[in-house]
């Protein structure tokens, strides 16, 4: 083999290896274009913890455990007044009606107690809030608390008719005539809030947390109650005419209007066939 043949037969031999080599970095590349880009990894997101409503929740409802519940958010959608921690919430009353997931915040929830006189935004546009502080046993007692259903009762003493406030009574009815009369004022009333103050204070060991005021150190000042303005302003006017009242506590489901007769002294003569002597 002359040398001519053996150089034609290198570079055949080198163009060849050539054109494997590009052919096989060509076909990475096209490998490499066609294959699927990775995902790119998002960065852990910054969360912060919000309490939402865990059902639907109407105006004026007292939260509990089972209305509301704790998630996580990112934190760029929390606003700064969501409520953050479920006893934050507890016990509070909604302003508003609140939907289930909806974000709970501190505008949206009253408090009711006497500390931030905010519960008049739960009122319907037809309602007054009035303070109302009977004086009787049941007061005393602090037996009524707030949501109770109660009925006020009222004992005056006049020389003129007197008829109840609540309801039209039949003629025959009315009691007329000087002395005692009693007769109920409103029925079906619920108490709005119990606003009291404690008398007495408990020792509280250093580094302890102040207990929870117990029953017999706590003084009831006033009843809030949602009254129609007509009603607030007939009760206004009993209370400073020097009518005597006492609440008597209903059963939590009770709607019924009791149709009662006022109580006079003929009426107790009557019932229990008394003996008057003239």
């Amino acid at each position: 083999m002359n040398e001519r043949i053996r150089n034609a037969l290198i570079i055949a031999v080198i163009g060849l290896g050539l054109i494997a080599v590009a052919i096989f970095f060509l076909t990475r590349l096209v490998t490499d274009s066609l294959a699927p880009q990775a995902a790119p990894v998002a960065p852990t997101p910054i969360t912060s913890q919000v309490v939402v409503a865990a059902r639907d929740l109407p105006i004026g409802s007292v939260l509990s455990e089972g209305d509301i519940s704790v998630v996580s958010v990112p934190v760029e959608v929390a606003p700064r007044n969501a409520v953050a921690n479920a006893e934050e919430a507890l016990g509070k009353v909604t302003k508003f009606d609140l939907i289930s997931g909806q974000m709970v915040l501190e505008n949206l929830l009253a408090d009711p107690t006497n500390i931030n006189h905010d519960l008049a935004f739960v009122l319907p546009d037809d309602r007054v809030l009035m303070a109302f502080q009977p004086g009787d046993l049941m007061t005393n007692l602090g037996i009524p608390q707030r949501g109770d259903i109660v009925d006020i009762l009222m004992t005056i003493s006049k020389e003129a008719p007197v008829q109840s406030e609540n309801e039209e009574l039949a003629r025959e009815d009315r009691p007329t005539g000087s002395g005692t009369f009693t007769l109920p004022t409103f029925q079906i009333m619920e108490i709005g809030a119990v606003v009291f103050e404690v008398v007495t204070t408990q020792e509280t060991p250093e580094g302890q947390p102040t207990p929870q005021p117990r029953s017999q150190d706590i003084r009831i000042i006033a009843y809030l109650l949602a009254l129609p303005p007509q009603d607030a302003l007939v009760l206004k006017h009993l209370q400073d005419t020097g009518v005597t009242f006492d609440l008597v506590l209903r059963s939590p489901t009770s709607t019924q209007l009791f149709d009662l007769v006022p109580v006079t002294e003929d009426f107790i003569v009557d019932r229990y066939q008394l003996e008057v002597q003239q």
